[in-house]
């Protein structure tokens, strides 16, 4: 187990995400206070309990909000002797982004309403999402591909997703090493060096002479 380092403190853009509830922040900050500055810890449920004062299957439902939003990510699975290790990532920028008005979505764990970004692209993520390996956070996997959006086209995202389900099943990962689909967008995960030899060429403009005018 990582040692505590005491007090972490959480960005200003984490404090200010709308869809986190108080509770789901303070899971959070015990989490990052046990990383010794690695960016990734390895606590129990049961422990974190301790600290905040909650029952350990209410700390389970805020660390599987943390990982669908893309706060953390399951690096290795707990084994009989140690606990899971998770790596902690930096704020998503669906969080930056949050609106201030009152939000209108579904409750997270402890009564507090889930904003989301309008979703944009509803036909080609299901086109996407059918490939994924790991159907975990829907509703947050599809406001993170609205924003990967602005950054690859549909057919970028979709060539990608098959080639990394194909190089999943190649490899024999099990399904928990696999991230989840909101993670793998918030990374630009298609940008992955062995995704690049499947991705179709960027369109590049016709030289055109003064023989072809």
């Amino acid at each position: 187990m990582t040692e505590r380092r005491g007090f972490a403190a959480l960005s200003l853009e984490t404090i200010s995400d709308r869809r986190l509830p108080e509770n789901g922040l303070r899971v959070l900050a015990v989490m990052s206070s046990y990383s010794n500055g690695e960016d990734k810890c390895s606590i129990s449920n049961q422990q974190i309990a301790q600290h905040l004062g909650l029952p350990h299957n209410i700390v389970g439902q805020f660390k599987g909000l943390l990982h669908e939003l893309g706060y953390i990510e399951q690096l290795s699975a707990a084994e009989l002797d140690s606990e899971a290790v998770y790596g902690l990532l930096k704020a998503p920028r669906i969080a930056l982004e949050a609106s201030s008005e009152p939000s209108k979505g579904k409750k997270a764990p402890g009564g507090r309403k889930v904003k989301h970004r309008s979703r944009g692209h509803p036909e080609a993520f299901q086109k996407w999402y059918a490939y994924y390996p790991r159907k975990m956070g829907k509703g947050a996997a599809e406001v993170a591909y609205s924003g990967a959006r602005k950054k690859a086209n549909e057919e970028t995202l979709l060539v990608a997703v098959k080639a990394y389900a194909e190089l999943i099943i190649q490899k024999g990962v099990e399904k928990h090493f696999v991230p989840y689909p909101t993670t793998w967008l918030n990374q630009q995960r298609w940008e992955d060096e062995d995704l690049q030899n499947v991705l179709p060429q960027k369109s590049r403009p016709l030289d055109l002479g003064p023989e072809t005018l």
